[in-house]
């Protein structure tokens, strides 16, 4: 894989502005400041055992970078940009959210890995005239996303967590049932002890789950849902054993508490990608 070439961010390209990355006053088009995906690991002192023992461990840094950026063509008698320009860039890149950023390689591997980020930005000048920019990125997490994906049937429903990070992840969930039920409960295989669980729905009704932001919804008017719910969200979970083996399957079943009911679902959500930028 080459180093990228162009970005696209908050769906325009750099070279939309008739730029590129490049190099100024010898320094190269990008410096790694902060890799990311550096775990802080908590342990603490076993008694009698020559060793420590890991209690957990955490994410301390997101991803940070420097790019430089000059204008076509890369003649500094002809490429200082216009006080139009310069507004136009600062507007574009310099907001004040996490944005989707991605990089865009002249061999188009990793064409659809993405990232959140944000930038700060510096001009450069030479002889009062600005020639480029320093910017300074900042992503919203140690690592980037592939693309999202979405998938629905019938349950028993069978999903693969393809996340490079082992664990779990929370997706957004919608679940339809085909009849009245007293209570749905959502069962996963890899978890079965925290199954969700919905009172008084409705024939057709759907429940929408999104375990990000800690939202449940109707499609009707369901008036004690968030006293119908008993606030587990559906988590998908992949494993790795101490044999190197993966484990992505999920199983969805529905029940209504004692035995299988007939619903369909849906389920979407963004893989990790735990590769860095270069």
């Amino acid at each position: 894989m080459n180093e990228f070439e162009d970005f696209e961010y908050c769906g325009k390209r750099l070279s939309d502005f008739g730029s590129m990355l490049g190099n100024i006053g010898g320094v190269g088009g990008t410096q790694d400041l902060n890799g990311g995906n550096k775990l802080n690991f908590i342990d603490v002192n076993t008694p009698y055992l020559k060793r420590f023992k890991n209690v957990t461990s955490r994410y301390d840094e997101c991803l940070e970078r420097t790019y430089y950026i000059i204008k076509k063509p890369c003649d500094i008698s002809q490429g200082s940009y216009t006080m139009q320009e310069c507004n136009a860039i600062m507007r574009w890149l310099n907001q004040q959210s996490y944005k989707k950023f991605r990089p865009i390689y002249s061999d188009y591997e990793w064409q659809e890995v993405y990232y959140r980020a944000s930038f700060n930005i510096d001009p450069i000048v030479f002889e009062d005239e600005v020639i480029g920019f320093t910017l300074t990125m900042k992503t919203d997490a140690p690592f980037g996303y592939y693309p999202d994906v979405e998938r629905s049937g019938s349950c028993p429903f069978t999903i693969e967590d393809i996340s490079d990070e082992i664990g779990y992840i929370y997706p957004v969930v919608e679940i339809t049932s085909a009849s009245a039920l007293a209570e749905l409960r959502l069962i996963n295989n890899r978890d079965t002890e925290h199954y969700t669980s919905i009172l008084n729905v409705a024939a057709g009704e759907t429940i929408y789950l999104n375990g990000n932001n800690k939202s449940i919804s109707s499609n009707i008017s369901h008036a004690e849902l968030f006293q119908d719910f008993n606030y587990n969200f559906p988590k998908l979970i992949n494993t790795m054993s101490n044999d190197g083996v993966d484990d992505r399957e999920n199983v969805f079943t529905a029940t209504n508490g004692t035995s299988v009911v007939s619903a369909t679902i849906k389920v979407s959500y963004t893989p990790i990608c735990k590769f860095g930028l270069l």
